[in-house]
């Protein structure tokens, strides 16, 4: 379902998590109650295909987007957009990310580095950094 919505739909419009519901909860004027539809288990996302994290930096990375994100665990490998991330989860990961490690990203590191595994070495290089600076 998801490579097919994929073919015809941009990237940031294709679902993460797909689910079934036998009806769908409506407004009193007959449109969908967005409210009242129950919330997307991100976990069952992650659990298919999850890789532990391999270094301390990973590890720690992975503690702050499951906080950040309500999860109970992050892989390597899991892309923070599809286990539940936004734009305004990744200002909090940016500021987790500088109270933790010292260094100061700029916004768009987790849109360029979306795995964790990709964002785990984009903040060790900037870190070594700014110890070399």
């Amino acid at each position: 379902m998801r490579a097919e919505l994929a073919a015809v739909l941009p990237s940031y419009m294709v679902p993460s998590v797909l689910m079934t519901a036998a009806d769908l909860p409506l407004t009193p004027n007959g449109k969908v109650d967005r409210r009242a539809l129950p919330a997307p288990d991100w976990s069952r996302l992650s659990e298919d295909r999850y890789v532990a994290p391999s270094t301390l930096t990973e590890e720690t990375l992975a503690q702050i987007w499951a906080e950040a994100l309500n999860v109970a665990r992050v892989g390597a490998e899991d892309n923070f957009f599809e286990i539940g991330g936004d734009s305004l989860r990744s200002m909090q990961i940016t500021g987790a990310v500088e109270a933790a490690f010292a260094v100061r990203l700029p916004h768009r590191t987790l849109f360029e580095h979306q795995s964790l595994r990709a964002f785990a070495e984009a903040v060790e290089d900037a870190v070594l950094a700014e110890m070399e600076g």
